[in-house]
């Protein structure tokens, strides 16, 4: 009845858009972000902008539908800014209103790629036949029995999701399954057990039902400078401890097993262009651990395992950030391990404190070492990281290693039943030593909130690890022409009564095509295209809601409007004059549509740039 188009997998704050697709019963859809509305939908686009505040931190976004007298019919919902799969995909079942055939609605999101390699949809394990990812028809079903609909993607570089929906038959109570791992710390060397826990963890004042308590294996993901300066204080490091002419094993505390992992997180992303955004992913490493005598010392000063090339700019608040989610996603005892000499420019899209801020929220603790350059050189590591331990010199790594070492050994996993934002979990007071793994430091609360205030915290232009568009602008220039009613109110007969008008940003789509995914699409161009034309030539230029787009469902309704207005016959894919661009979705891909919808805007913004405000253009 209801399910999100769009899908947020990697982390995202500031304001961001929000659809939905939903069924035909539905008249109104109330958006919900941690449990408070921030607005209701009645019409379509079902689309609508959510705040998701300055600060980085999880959060639960819900979408409520309701039928016309105010009942709810459905209900979906997703969780930000936490560990998710790299691809997800979800199925929706509806009915066609043109011709009242049950049909699927397939809706995905992958980090890397823009569509699917392979897609295979199956009714109770059986194949069915597709035409369109857009549009698939569901057989006639026994509704007395319950069937399994199951969905599976291939991407690019070996990613897949699947989706799964169950419908028919008739189901009773279900209990949820969810679970939520919360960090503790404890000054004990006996765990509590689950009795002695009984009202400690608290949600929003109201106590949780522990289920277990457990002290998993280890994780520790590093993100380490990459400069020179680093670099070389590692080797020297390497080069007092071959002095001391003691085994290493010896000298430290012996931390890593097999079963514990380390990994790391690099500090500039990779890009990746693709329709019609650039995603920009910080790489991890994989598990890094393996023999009995591995140790922290030995990976940390291993510059050959994640590259010896020395950057001048680097994302490190970004890296840390995505060091947190990876750590949180292992549900182990777990920390983020911050190398840094200082001697690089940091070009984050967050501010220290709020990376720090996230861990904390995430119940990740932050542990920041910093290192001296060897050549003379001095740089100081920001002080906006927070307390720091030097360990340029033997004794002080050793040091730094065994306080990283009791951290991750006082830590356990609480298990509450329910699903629940970590960081608004609270811990009634008790003589037992027991901490959550957090700070919640009010002096870094204060200083970021003294950072908000002052607006010295940068907004991301795109959300860290993710696909999603960023706030988009409201101008960018004067306004197109007026286009011609009568050519308008031509195209609006050959795309029948079953046309609606879908506002993409300065650009107005009338469409009898439904594919809301291809829609988000669409608004990216419309607001992108004319900032990338006025950037490259120089010339200000804007289409300012003032442009229509008509996109027909098939070709020969798109063939037939052309031969009313007198455009010539051919093998046209689209033609546009001031104002109107028309074009045809037939059997083609949402990335070929796309390529033609760029095509035909780029014509509109040429023809008003240059003046020419009643030409067709027709190729």
């Amino acid at each position: 009845m209801i399910e999100f188009v769009t899908l947020y997998l990697g982390l995202v704050m500031g304001l961001q858009p929000v659809e939905v697709t939903v069924g035909a019963q539905v008249a109104s859809v109330e958006v919900l972000l941690d449990s408070a509305s921030i607005g209701i939908i009645q019409r379509a686009p079902w689309r609508i902008d959510c705040d998701f505040g300055p600060r980085l931190l999880p959060h639960k976004l819900e979408a409520v539908a309701r039928d016309r007298d105010g009942v709810e019919v459905g209900r979906a919902e997703q969780w930000l800014n936490l560990p998710r799969k790299r691809a997800e995909a979800k199925l929706s079942l509806y009915t066609d209103e043109t011709d009242g055939s049950d049909r699927i609605r397939l809706i995905w999101e992958a980090l890397d790629s823009a569509s699917p390699k392979g897609v295979r949809v199956l009714l109770d394990g059986d194949p069915l036949p597709m035409t369109s990812l857009d549009k698939i028809e569901l057989p006639a079903t026994d509704p007395g029995s319950f069937h399994v609909l199951t969905a599976e993607l291939e991407f690019a570089d070996g990613l897949s999701a699947t989706a799964e929906v169950v419908f028919g038959g008739t189901f009773g109570d279900s209990i949820s399954s969810d679970l939520t791992a919360v960090v503790l710390r404890t000054d004990r060397s006996r765990l509590p057990r689950v009795s002695e826990l009984a009202g400690r963890l608290l949600i929003r004042g109201s106590p949780l039902r522990v289920i277990a308590v457990e002290r998993p294996p280890i994780e520790i993901v590093v993100v380490r400078e990459q400069t020179d300066g680093l670099f070389g204080a590692l080797q020297r490091l390497v080069v007092m401890g071959g002095s001391q002419r003691v085994p290493l094993r010896t000298m430290l505390p012996e931390m890593l097993r097999p079963i514990d992992r380390v990994r790391f997180v690099l500090t500039t992303p990779n890009s990746r262009n693709a329709t019609p955004g650039t995603y920009e992913l910080m790489p991890v490493t994989g598990d890094l651990t393996g023999p009995d005598d591995l140790s922290l010392f030995e990976l940390l000063t291993d510059v050959d395992s994640t590259g010896r090339h020395s950057l001048g700019r680097q994302q490190l608040a970004d890296a840390v950030a995505v060091g947190g989610l990876v750590a949180s996603a292992s549900n182990r005892r777990r920390a983020v391990l911050l190398l840094t000499s200082g001697d690089s420019t940091e070009v984050s899209r967050l501010a220290p404190e709020l990376a720090r801020g996230y861990l904390d929220s995430l119940m990740v603790p932050l542990v920041v070492w910093r290192l001296r350059p060897p050549a003379g050189e001095k740089p100081s590591p920001s002080r906006r990281w927070g307390a720091s331990t030097e360990v340029t010199r033997w004794g002080g790594f050793s040091k730094a290693n065994r306080r990283i070492e009791d951290l991750l050994e006082s830590q356990f996993l609480v298990w509450v039943e329910g699903r629940h934002l970590r960081h608004e979990i609270t811990l009634a007071q008790g003589d037992d030593g027991l901490t959550l793994a957090r700070s919640d430091s009010p002096e870094l609360a204060a200083e970021i909130e003294r950072l908000v205030q002052l607006g010295k915290i940068p907004q991301p232009q795109l959300p860290i690890d993710s696909g999603t568009s960023a706030p988009l602008p409201t101008e960018i220039g004067p306004p197109l022409t007026v286009i011609d009613s009568e050519r308008l109110a031509t195209a609006r007969q050959f795309l029948g009564d079953d046309a609606t008008s879908v506002p993409l940003g300065p650009v107005t789509l009338i469409t009898n095509h439904t594919a809301p995914r291809l829609w988000k699409d669409l608004e990216r161009l419309s607001f992108e295209l004319p900032r990338l034309y006025t950037q490259h030539y120089g010339i200000e230029v804007n289409l300012d809601a003032g442009a229509i787009v008509a996109l027909f469902d098939t070709e020969d309704s798109y063939r037939a409007f052309e031969a009313e207005i007198g455009v010539a016959a051919g093998q046209l894919l689209g033609h546009a004059s001031a104002g109107l661009a028309a074009i045809y979705a037939g059997s083609r891909s949402n990335s070929e549509i796309a390529g033609t919808f760029t095509h035909e805007l780029s014509h509109l913004l040429n023809l008003d740039a240059l003046g020419v405000l009643s030409q067709d253009i027709v190729q």
